[in-house]
């Protein structure tokens, strides 16, 4: 199976990372894409657009879609892919006006990486399962700000009076 094969592996986390590299060096002053710069770096986005729908297409015929129980949307990374797929093949249409909101868009396409490298993906779980716990550790540096803000201005108020005033 072509999905099993370390080197299809490779193949796609190059890609991902040149993929991302093309959005670093693409122009944002440039909205309408008019100069040669961004004209080449949309052609070279629309063959990696071609080779996400390529991979999307060969893990849907691998899993199946939806039916099955590890079928290929069952997946939460693989919705993510697929989103990202699907809106990378909406912008190529000729007729759909170039929308701003669908070019901003391709910035969720390095989240592949995330989905090619098993241990990121755990990594990342794991992050995501912290975050409501955070939110702990968020209001205590918070109450500690504060009372050193509030210490601070106590200790220091009489020594500043005269430096953050013009007048007497």
């Amino acid at each position: 199976m072509l999905m099993t094969w370390k080197l299809y592996d490779s193949f796609m986390i190059l890609t991902i990372f040149g993929n991302s590299l093309c959005l670093a060096l693409n122009d944002y002053q440039d909205e309408e894409n008019q100069t040669e710069w961004n004209k080449t770096l949309q052609k070279i986005d629309q063959v990696f657009t071609f080779i996400y729908t390529v991979e999307c297409i060969i893990k849907i015929l691998a899993f199946g879609f939806i039916v099955h129980k590890r079928s290929y949307l069952r997946d939460g990374w693989n919705i993510l892919d697929f989103v990202v797929v699907i809106i990378g093949l909406i912008s190529l249409l000729p007729d759909v006006p170039n929308l701003k909101s669908l070019r901003v868009m391709r910035i969720l396409r390095p989240l592949r990486s995330i989905n090619a490298v098993p241990s990121m993906k755990r990594q990342v779980a794991t992050l995501i399962r912290s975050l409501p716990r955070m939110g702990y550790v968020a209001s205590l540096l918070f109450f500690f700000i504060s009372v050193s803000a509030i210490l601070g201005l106590q200790l220091f108020s009489r020594d500043l009076w005269q430096r953050c005033r013009l007048t007497d």
